[in-house]
Order: structure tokens, then C-alpha cells, then sequence
């Protein structure tokens, strides 16, 4: 009986270090995803404070109103990719947790 639980804790600890594996990958995309948005906004804004004086007068109202658009526009997709990050943090955590479990109890297995 031994062997067969055994047997079942390596495939069980198997498919978890899968899982924890595949929650980490989705982990780094989301939070790739965050960066590049981030990203985005302080390249928006360094546009934005490069414009030299006569470009700013000639150019003010419309970059205003372009930028604002294009910031808020860039801040609600930022608020859901932190969301979604936060999910996948969730997920991740979880994954690490129920492959660390049946690690613990393997090694107690196999010790005993």
C-alpha cells in the first residue's frame, strides 16, 4: 500500500509543479503586461514635456485634449491589468502552496 500512495504523491506532486510552473508563466505575462502599459504613460508624458515653447503654443489645445484621452485610455487598461495580476498572484500562490503540501508529504512518505 506504501508503493501505491507512494506513486500517487509523485504523479500528484508532478501535476502541481506543472501547475505552479504554468501560474508562474501567466504571472510574468501579467506583470509584462503592467510594465509595458507603465511604460507607455511615462513615454506619453516625456512627449509631453519635450515640446518646446513655440511647439507647446501651436500644438497646446489639441495635445491637451489627445493626451488626455490617450492617458485615460491607457489608466483604465493599466487598472485592469493590475487586476487581472492581482488574480493571477492569487492563483500563483495557491499553485505554490499545493505543490509545497505535496512535497512535505512525499518527503514524509518516503521517510517513513
Amino acid at each position: 500500500m506504501k508503493t501505491r500512495r507512494t506513486e500517487h504523491l509523485a504523479r500528484l506532486s508532478a501535476i502541481a509543479d506543472m501547475l505552479r510552473e504554468h501560474r508562474l508563466s501567466d504571472l510574468r505575462a501579467a506583470g509584462a503586461e503592467v510594465a509595458g502599459l507603465r511604460a507607455q504613460i511615462a513615454r506619453l508624458d516625456a512627449a509631453g514635456a519635450a515640446l518646446s515653447g513655440a511647439e507647446s503654443f501651436c500644438t497646446a489645445p489639441s495635445w491637451l485634449r489627445w493626451q488626455t484621452a490617450a492617458r485615460a485610455d491607457l489608466n483604465i487598461r493599466l487598472a485592469a491589468a493590475l487586476a487581472a495580476q492581482d488574480r493571477v498572484r492569487d492563483a500563483a500562490r495557491m499553485a505554490f502552496g499545493r505543490a509545497e503540501v505535496l512535497h512535505r508529504l512525499r518527503g514524509r512518505d518516503q521517510a517513513s
